[in-house]
């Protein structure tokens, strides 16, 4: 199986280590890309989030991590100790899992599974994948959606910026009446500044000028023009950014410009690359937090994850079969085939006595055609759930076979 995948997450890699290897959603594309014009026989999948950063080959024809380090050239060849690699079935349950949140800082947080699909639609868009990668991407998302259906394996909590919120919380006292701005309008962004809205906060929101009829702003927040950021944020308790900027949003120098003497700003960046310029934790009176100051993961519910394990192995199961049995289907499609001839030429002397009545015999005999091809290609596809694997092959050939020398006539 010529599936393999390399990553680097928070299990392996601080947020320093981590941020090199961050691709926007631009950088993604042109990665991709490169993968199929050096073999357009190959196929890739960039995931890249907050918390980690993942490559998804199929029939790459090299190593993975060679291949990574070749793009990007000025990185320390000593950082390849922090990436894991996984391959074949392994692989496969891995990204069920990583779908259903299992292997998040949060457990059972729920942006990973839009994060899963929007990778796979980005790679469509751009250069097509495999239909093997395809699969496995869009199954990952249907598993992801059936464990969060049957079980429960993480609290209520489950979002990054809710859970950033309620630690906040806990470590500086209720929101009601603080003044947040919101750096970031995308989907965490608007998440946030909603939950703050629901803590009472007074909540401002940034908005690049060019985006404004494409963005809805949470009800409840205020806007600021994105140039106007450092302005606003002099009157702030608290600045969150999270956004996909491959560029620091707040520089230290600009911010310190605007604070106000004795008074207190916290900063929280829930963004990888940072968006954050570091320096602000060197400001009097500024305290920075990032994605690892915030990462508390949920208690486990060992019964629930025992459910969730074993809807995810039942999938993994369901796509390998898939994987192995496509080579058949053109066998299987034959073998239908052939098998809606003989009941067309079955019914040969039944269709001369309904061509006497009147009958539309040509639609008939294509529906009867399209019907019984179809009814045997479900019995026949139903065999890689019940048989052993190792017992497809000979099966199948043999009912090729037979096909093939049965008479029509």
């Amino acid at each position: 199986m010529e599936l393999s995948m390399i990553g680097i997450d928070y299990h392996t890699a601080s947020v320093d280590e981590r941020e090199p290897f961050a691709f926007t959603d631009s950088g993604a594309v042109r990665f991709m890309q490169s993968v199929k014009d050096a073999d357009p026989k190959a196929s890739c999948i960039v995931l890249s989030t907050c918390n980690r950063t993942e490559l998804w080959f199929y029939h790459l024809g090299r190593d993975p991590l060679e291949y990574l380090f070749s793009q990007l050239s000025i990185i320390d060849d000593s950082k390849r100790r922090l990436f894991v690699r996984r391959s074949g079935e392994e692989a496969v349950l891995y990204l069920m899992e990583l779908a259903s949140g299992i292997h998040s800082q949060i457990l059972g947080e729920d942006q990973i599974v839009s994060q899963v699909r929007d990778a796979l639609e980005r790679a469509r868009e751009c250069c097509k994948p495999d239909s093997v990668l395809d699969t496995l991407f869009r199954m990952a998302v249907t598993a992801a959606k059936k464990v969060k259906t049957d079980t429960r394996i993480g609290s209520r909590d489950t979002s990054v910026p809710e859970r950033a919120v309620s630690i906040l919380e806990e470590r500086y006292g209720s929101f009601q009446g603080k003044r947040c701005l919101v750096i970031g309008n995308g989907e965490m962004g608007r998440l946030l500044a909603s939950w703050l809205v629901h803590k009472k906060a007074q909540v401002s929101m940034t908005l690049r000028q060019y985006r404004k009829q494409d963005v809805m702003i949470p009800a409840g927040c205020q806007v600021v023009p994105y140039k106007e950021r450092y302005e606003a944020m002099g009157a702030m308790d608290f600045i969150f950014s999270a956004t996909r900027s491959p560029h620091y949003t707040v520089y230290a120098q600009q911010a310190s410009e605007t604070f106000q003497k004795q008074h207190t700003y916290v900063f929280a960046d829930l963004a990888v690359p940072r968006d954050l310029d570091p320096k602000l934790s060197e400001l009097n009176g500024c305290k920075l937090l990032g994605m690892d100051d915030l990462g508390i993961q949920a208690s486990v519910n060992e019964k629930e994850m025992q459910k969730a394990r074993k809807i995810l192995r039942e999938q993994t199961g369901e796509f390998m079969n898939w994987y192995y049995f496509r080579n058949y289907i053109p066998l299987v499609h034959a073998v239908s085939n052939a098998a809606a001839e003989l009941t067309n030429a079955k019914l040969k002397n039944s269709y001369k006595e309904l061509r006497k009545e009147g009958a539309d015999v040509c639609r008939l005999k294509q529906e009867v055609e399209r019907a019984s091809a179809s009814a045997l290609e479900r019995i026949l596809f139903g065999l890689k759930d019940i048989l052993p694997r190792e017992e497809w092959p000979q099966i199948l050939k043999a009912l090729e076979a037979s096909a093939e020398e049965v008479s029509i006539y």
